[in-house]
């Protein structure tokens, strides 16, 4: 009987949170729960599932990461041209 691995339940959770709410905190938590996950389960020999779970939460964590890097730069320029004012 195979079980779902609960790091690959909790990381795309955390995954969305970091893609709708906090997108540094959550995606860095979905990136390690994502790895962790999909690295247990390969090795688990058919015992657990949840690997699709563990690729969605990397997936999201490197999208979260993106958004997250984005809003940092726009923060940068934003706040680099008071400096010159």
């Amino acid at each position: 009987m195979q079980t779902t691995n609960v790091k690959a339940i909790v990381a795309p959770v955390a995954g969305i949170v970091g893609v709708v709410f906090v997108p540094l905190v959550g995606s860095i938590v979905a990136l390690v729960f994502g790895y962790l996950a999909k690295r247990e389960i390969d090795d688990s020999e058919g015992r657990q599932d949840g690997r699709s779970q563990a690729i969605s939460a990397i997936v999201l964590g490197w999208i979260g990461l993106a958004i997250a890097v984005v809003f940092v730069a726009m923060f940068w320029s934003i706040f680099s041209d008071f400096e010159s004012v």
